[in-house]
């Protein structure tokens, strides 16, 4: 019993955990909490980098044709 409890954990730890589909256009961009995302392929935003622009003094998220990304 105890080993098929340890298997279950090992299978949900390996379980990646995606965002919700959103329906958005795939490979569009946007900014969202000062962090650039973009949309997949399965119409799911996913942020882009570890961290905020912000985390950068002067820097922030800006979409320019199209492109989220940080800038000053």
């Amino acid at each position: 019993m105890r080993a098929l409890v340890v298997l279950c954990a090992a299978a949900l730890a390996a379980c990646p955990r995606l965002p919700p589909v959103s329906g958005c256009e795939p490979l569009s961009q946007r900014c969202e909490g000062d962090r650039p995302q973009v949309c997949s392929p399965s119409r799911r935003w996913h942020f882009v980098g570890d961290e905020a622009c912000g985390a950068t003094p002067g820097q922030r998220c800006e979409v320019r044709a199209g492109v989220a990304g940080c800038a000053r």
